[in-house]
């Protein structure tokens, strides 16, 4: 796991997450020209979710998107050819 503390909206917020989480953001921040505390910083005024879960959902849909796939608030039917969708 790991820790970082960000300095959000006069604030110190600490948060942990999974070392592979942490490069996948800071990959995306890197492709959007972005500091990995702006990206942390849009993910989180964009979210109502607690700040750690909302990093892992932006990197969960990003990986889809490259996929080709879509988070979709209905299940998609289920494909034969694909254990998971």
């Amino acid at each position: 796991m790991g820790h970082r503390t960000f300095t959000l909206s006069g604030r110190r917020v600490d948060i942990v997450l999974e070392e592979p989480f942490w490069e996948c953001l800071e990959d995306l921040a890197d492709d959007q020209d972005l500091s990995l505390h702006t990206l942390v910083e849009m993910i989180g005024q964009k979210s109502e979710l607690d700040l750690a879960i909302a990093l892992r959902l932006h990197v969960f849909e990003d990986v889809l998107q490259k996929a080709g796939c879509t988070l979709t608030a209905t299940p998609a039917p289920c494909e034969p050819s694909r254990k998971y969708h």
